[in-house]
Parts: C-alpha cells; sequence; structure tokens
C-alpha cells in the first residue's frame, strides 16, 4: 500500500523502468541469497503495481474523455432544448398577439351587429305600428303628385335602407362567426404550445440534473490540483490548437471586399457583446497553479443574448472541451473574437454577422457552475486584454 501512494498520481513508464532497473541491478549483487529472493519478489510486486497504477490512470483517462464526451453531448442537448423552447416563447407571444387582435376584432363585429339590430327593431316596429298596407295608405292618401313623389323616394330610401341593415346584419354575423372560429383555433394552437413548451422544460431540467451529475463525476475524477492545473492546461492548448488551426485555413481564404472600418481601428470602440459583472479580467490568476485568464469572464443570466462585437464571419460553431458551446468570428486582418460557455449558438459555420447580432445565449456549458460569458480578442492567434478593445459599457435597447 506504501509503494502505491508513492506511486499515486501520473507515473510515466520511462520512470516506472528506471525504478525497476535500479531495484534489479540492487538484486544482482547477491544472486544466491535470500536477499536476493526477497528482492526479486518485491521486484516482481512492484511490476504489478506499477502495471495497475498504469491501468488505472488509462482508464481514468478514458473515464474523463467519456465524461467530457458525455458533457459535451449534455450541453448541446441543454442548447437544442433551450433553443426551441426560447422559440416556442416566441410563437406563443405571437399567438397571444393574434388572438388579443382576434378578440378586438369579435368585440366590434358584435357591437356592428348589437347596432344592425337595434335599427332593424325600431323600423319593424315602425312598420308594424303604421299598419300592413302602409305603402298602399300612402300613395292613396297623397292628392299632391309631386309630394306622392316625394313620399314614393323616401319610401323606397326607407326600404333600401332596412335591406342594407339586414345585409349588414348578415354580413356582420358571418365575420362573427369566422373570427370565432379563427379565435378558437388560436387558443387551441395556443394550447397545443403551451403544453409542447411544458414538456421542453421538463426535458430541459432533466438534461440539467444529468449534467450537474455529470459534473459531479469530473469533479470526483479530477479532485486533485494537479490534475486541474493539467485538465486547464490541456484545454488551453486544444483552444490555441484550434485557433491555430483556423488562423492556417483562414489564410488561404480571400477575406470579403466591403467597405467597412477595419476592426483594426475599432480599438477602444467596440460594443460589449452584453450587459453584465466582469466576473474575471484578462492576465488575471485563475486559482490553480500559474494559470491566468486569456480572455474576460461577464456574469449574465442563462438566456441572455450575446452579440457580435464586430462585423464578421463565422469560423466556428460548435462545443468544445473546457469553453463549452463557442462562436468563433473571423473579422479580417488576424483579429478573431471568441465567445465561450454559451448555451445556445444562433449562427453556424460559414455564415456572416453584423455587428450587434444576436448569435448565441448565455449558458454554464464547458463544466461551469455559473452562468456567464467568457470572451476572448485574439490578434494573429495571440489573446489580447479585450478591454483595451471594448469601449464603456451601456446597457442594449
Amino acid at each position: 500500500m506504501l509503494m502505491k501512494c508513492a506511486f499515486r498520481g501520473a507515473v510515466p513508464r520511462a520512470a516506472a523502468a528506471v525504478v525497476i532497473v535500479a531495484l534489479a541491478a540492487g538484486a544482482g549483487r547477491a544472486e544466491d541469497g535470500p536477499e536476493y529472493q526477497r528482492k526479486a519478489e518485491r521486484l516482481e510486486q512492484l511490476r504489478s503495481e506499477i502495471d495497475q497504477i498504469q491501468s488505472n490512470l488509462a482508464a481514468d483517462r478514458r473515464r474523463q474523455d467519456k465524461l467530457q464526451s458525455e458533457l459535451g453531448e449534455l450541453d448541446s442537448r441543454i442548447g437544442r432544448v433551450a433553443a426551441r423552447t426560447r422559440q416556442l416563447n416566441r410563437r406563443i407571444e405571437e399567438t397571444r398577439s393574434r388572438i388579443e387582435g382576434l378578440r378586438r376584432q369579435r368585440d366590434q363585429h358584435q357591437q356592428r351587429l348589437s347596432t344592425h339590430k337595434d335599427v332593424l327593431t325600431r323600423q319593424i316596429l315602425a312598420a308594424h305600428t303604421s299598419g300592413r298596407q302602409e305603402y298602399l295608405r300612402l300613395v292613396l292618401n297623397q292628392e299632391d303628385p309631386a309630394r306622392l313623389d316625394r313620399v314614393l323616394v323616401y319610401y323606397e330610401y326607407l326600404t333600401r335602407a332596412r335591406a342594407e341593415r339586414i345585409a349588414g346584419a348578415v354580413q356582420q354575423l358571418r365575420r362573427l362567426r369566422v373570427v370565432e372560429q379563427s379565435l378558437n383555433d388560436e387558443l387551441a394552437s395556443l394550447q397545443a404550445l403551451l403544453d409542447k413548451r411544458d414538456a421542453e422544460r421538463d426535458s430541459l431540467r432533466a438534461a440539467r440534473n444529468e449534467r450537474e451529475q455529470v459534473l459531479a463525476r469530473i469533479d470526483e475524477a479530477i479532485a486533485a490540483k494537479d490534475q486541474r492545473l493539467a485538465r486547464l492546461r490541456a484545454d488551453e492548448q486544444r483552444l490555441k490548437s484550434l485557433v491555430d488551426q483556423l488562423q492556417r485555413a483562414l489564410a488561404d481564404i480571400p477575406e470579403e471586399a466591403l467597405e467597412r472600418e477595419p476592426f483594426g481601428q475599432r480599438k477602444g470602440r467596440l460594443d460589449w457583446p452584453l450587459a453584465g459583472e466582469l466576473k474575471a479580467r484578462y492576465g488575471g490568476n485563475r486559482g490553480v497553479g500559474d494559470m491566468r485568464w486569456q480572455g474576460v469572464v461577464i456574469g449574465a443570466p442563462e438566456g441572455a443574448e450575446v452579440h457580435a462585437v464586430s462585423h464578421g464571419r463565422v469560423v466556428f460553431s460548435d462545443w468544445l472541451r473546457g469553453v463549452g458551446m463557442l462562436i468563433i468570428i473571423d473579422h479580417g486582418g488576424g483579429y478573431l473574437t471568441l465567445y465561450g460557455h454559451n448555451q445556445s449558438l444562433y449562427k453556424e459555420t460559414g455564415e456572416w454577422v453584423q455587428a450587434g447580432e444576436v448569435i448565441a445565449t448565455v449558458g454554464a456549458s464547458g463544466g461551469q457552475r455559473g452562468s456567464g460569458l467568457y470572451f476572448e480578442v485574439r490578434a494573429d492567434g495571440r489573446p489580447v486584454d479585450p478591454m483595451a478593445w471594448l469601449g464603456p459599457r451601456r446597457s442594449r435597447s
């Protein structure tokens, strides 16, 4: 057990070989005595223990890779569900707006129909009071031809107005039925959308619970400080490698010829990607070894909109270990901006974006416990202080 504890950690096979050779050399000086036998047995035990350590380390690496893979799948799943929920919320609001409009139309049609009914009621009562022979009596009671003509014209107007009222009432009734049917359809559609949103929210809660379990297992697997440091360094190297590959690929792609101010001339005037509290600054210690922040972390609630700080082309839009759901935008001239730990990504690789355009929503992907945006600016592949590029903070409308 003491020997196993001594070798707990990342023991390279070369170091193990050195230990074995040293013990074998010591054993060879008394090949025929009991000391030699004891050391030979200890050597065999050590070989077995080192093999077991190497096996455990390999299993840990495979397990961590599996956990990271699970985390990536869960982050992506959460992003998709959150995006669908967001879309459903928009559709629900649009449906509610249409319902309000239909209700106003229904009220207007009901009011007009009521007006038609009131006028017709008065006209019918007036006609009934004058008797069934109203028209004939009007004709016979007039001795002056000119007056008779006027009476006949008035009566025609009255009859026509009554007919128009009846036609208007029928038309309003038909429109009311159409509006009421549309209203019922929209109400049914709204209920279906609400049910679907509830199902998506249940799915989102389940995915977040699974994610918490995976994060707990990851934390358990890398409990030691040196393991966390190694993980952060590996994540940093992974991101650097990705940026380097993108830089090489972008070198062969011509930039879009547009009359816009070059990114390099906008230093100190870029809009912030979102409003929020600055949680970590460029160059600040990350709390593990000598690791430093290569960007800034802006705290914001999950679902808050992330905006492109300048015009550019999306060159990466996917999950990456360490930074989670990541978008990288190429602004030309060797400048890139990186937006990490997102919940949902709204832009695909190859798409062009405008300054201020929504590209993602804030999340906690990549193994984060709290929500926020990780933001970097890179010049020719090297991280630079984003605060030197961002202008004064102001709230977005």
